[in-house]
């Protein structure tokens, strides 16, 4: 008759019972002297350690949750018996043992495993998945380490899983190359980041130029981008007039540009200093500014979010050519929105394309201290521009912006 087949639970508490018979002798409890805490004993073969674990997971289950002690033998057995040699059966049967525990633990037991397992090669692959899509804090070490997880699996957690999920797979020291252009087209600035700062990948062209596109308005995009070695000059070129003085520096010191298009490049850094230094003159943007604003444009890049780091920089000329592409305005008639008292023909063009109110308060209080020196703006004066601002819709707004915005003649 054939032998019947216990379930893998059943199997240990049967095993249980036949090793506490043994005696003390020859399965000496480990003890920690100031708790008198049972830790565990030195499991040699497979069915000790499987007993070794159920033991400590009913231990820690019963009492010892927010024991530090009792956490780590738990986790130490599940070490020892994924290190073990195993059988093809055995894997299989040890899979189904540590998932259980795993989703039955609480976050901070399931945290201790995910960092011991995450090294570990022979690991069976449902458990480093199990693990994968725990929450972000069990998960992050296997994401980053584990040598289980297969390109496929990556790339379906970068589908199903939020960007903390992706920036943990961007730090990852092998990576293929459908991975990172999956993580690319995720346009996320922390992901971009982790893998600009990852120096043992090699990024392609295409995946450069889109961090150039993310790191024309975030300086902690821009200083790693520009120290990768396979960066293209000509995306260093793009960049140069886009980041602060600093990097400009390192540019120059670490780049051979061409002279002509360094001399182009210099003339507007130096334009863009006197405009912040001593209040701008002349509106007019230059040629490069005019050519970059209607490269955004075309491809709906002028964002609030473009508007408002613009003024941070001190750019005014390359606002006024950004504003002017948005609005379909004069430059000399933005520029005069900028300056105006009360503010409500920059309430008009910001509510006629779309900014929303907490944007429009930046751009009104930045374009005014840039065109108005260190005098700081007056409360009653951004009271109402705002209650201007309340008091259209889209609709008037846009009705006003096509005829006219200010007094003054058009150009």
């Amino acid at each position: 008759m054939a032998r019947e087949k216990l379930p893998p639970h059943e199997l240990i508490e049967k095993k249980l019972a036949v090793y506490r018979g043994i005696g003390a002798a020859e399965m000496a409890s480990i003890t920690n002297k100031n708790n008198d805490i049972d830790i565990g004993f030195s499991a040699q073969s497979l069915d000790e350690k499987l007993v070794d674990l159920h033991d400590a997971s009913r231990r820690y289950a019963l009492g010892g949750k927010s024991d530090a002690l009792m956490r780590e033998r738990v986790v130490s057995a599940v070490g020892q018996i994924l290190n073990h040699d195993l059988s093809f059966k055995e894997k299989s049967m040890v899979a189904d043992i540590v998932l259980t525990l795993i989703r039955q633990a609480e976050i901070d037991l399931r945290e201790s495993i995910s960092e011991r397992l995450c090294v570990m090669p022979e690991v069976p692959p449902e458990i480093v998945l199990n693990l994968a899509h725990d929450a972000i804090s069990v998960a992050k070490p296997v994401l980053q380490y584990s040598p289980v997880l297969s390109e496929m699996d990556l790339l379906y957690i970068i589908q199903s899983k939020s960007a903390e999920y992706w920036q943990a797979i961007a730090r990852r020291k092998l990576l293929d190359v459908s991975v990172v252009d999956a993580l690319v087209d995720c346009s996320d600035e922390g992901t971009a980041l982790c893998l600009m700062l990852n120096d043992s990948i090699e990024l392609k062209t295409s995946a450069l130029e889109a961090f150039a596109e993310l790191s024309k308005y975030s300086e902690k995009l821009a200083e790693p981008l520009l120290r990768r070695k396979e960066l293209p000059q000509k995306i260093v070129m793009d960049l140069f007039w886009h980041v602060s003085g600093h990097l400009r520096e390192h540019i120059l010191k670490n780049f051979d540009i061409p002279k002509d298009k360094l001399d182009a490049a210099l003339q507007d850094a130096l334009e863009d200093f006197t405009d912040t230094a001593a209040g701008l003159q002349d509106p007019k943007p230059s040629k490069l500014m005019q050519d970059l604003a209607e490269q955004y444009g075309r491809i709906d890049r002028i964002t609030d979010g473009i508007l408002i780091k613009t003024l941070r920089r001190g750019q005014v000329r390359f606002f006024v050519a950004l504003m002017s592409e948005r609005t379909g305005l004069p430059y000399t008639t933005v520029h005069q929105l900028m300056r105006q008292v009360g503010g409500q023909g920059m309430a008009v063009a910001c509510r006629a394309t779309g900014v929303l109110k907490e944007n429009f308060v930046s751009i009104f209080l930045l374009s005014r201290s840039l065109t108005r020196g260190d005098r700081a703006v007056d409360a009653l004066e951004l009271r109402k521009a705002i209650k201007y601002f309340d008091a259209m819709t889209e609709d008037m707004a846009s009705t006003i912006l096509a005829n006219t915005i200010v007094a003054g003649t058009k150009q």
